[in-house]
């Protein structure tokens, strides 16, 4: 147990680290893709605002943040879409929603989809700070366990395919 530092009659013993929560960001570019770079941003708005309630909760948060860079990295990551967030294994979008990008186009050669974020009946191109504090928060307080995530496909989705050959294409034309 650590102790809050205070006078005597109001210390307050806390929790010691018990368990951890693993964040993991997933995306495909941060300096094109405007979704990739938004939900960035707002991963870190959120892990700050959750952080003293998770060490008041003896929870350590462990983000990871992760450049997919080839369709075999893609597969072995089980990457159905970019950007994704993953709290302890879970994606938090309840449901898988992909539009065009124009910025991830720009850098492949068109034809690219990335994810749309649904949530509170509205869908957004970046996925909105208070839903990633809310997969968050349910993590911390879950009472039992948590299951083991949903297995997702091995194969790579056909939109992250054109985007790594079209990518692969750009790269050959700038040399």
């Amino acid at each position: 147990m650590k102790k809050v530092k205070g006078n005597k009659s109001n210390d307050k013993t806390l929790p010691a680290v018990r368990r951890r929560i693993d964040i993991e960001f997933l995306y495909v570019d941060l300096t094109v893709c405007t979704r990739c770079m938004g939900t960035d941003e707002h991963l870190q708005e959120a892990v700050s605002a959750v952080s003293p309630i998770a060490d008041m909760e003896g929870v350590e948060i462990l983000l990871r943040k992760t450049l997919v860079e080839s369709e075999a990295q893609a597969r072995a990551l089980r990457l159905i879409s970019s950007p994704t967030i993953r709290v302890n294994g879970r994606d938090i979008a309840p449901e898988l929603r992909e539009s065009r990008c124009a910025s991830c186009e720009s850098r492949s050669c068109g034809g690219v989809e990335c994810r749309v974020w649904p949530f509170r009946g509205r869908e957004y191109t970046e996925a909105p700070t208070v839903m990633i504090v809310e997969a968050i928060l349910r993590e911390i307080y879950r009472d039992t366990p948590a299951k083991a995530p949903v297995e997702r496909p091995r194969g790579l989705p056909e939109n992250l395919r054109r985007f790594f050959a079209g990518k692969r294409e750009n790269d050959v034309d700038k040399k």
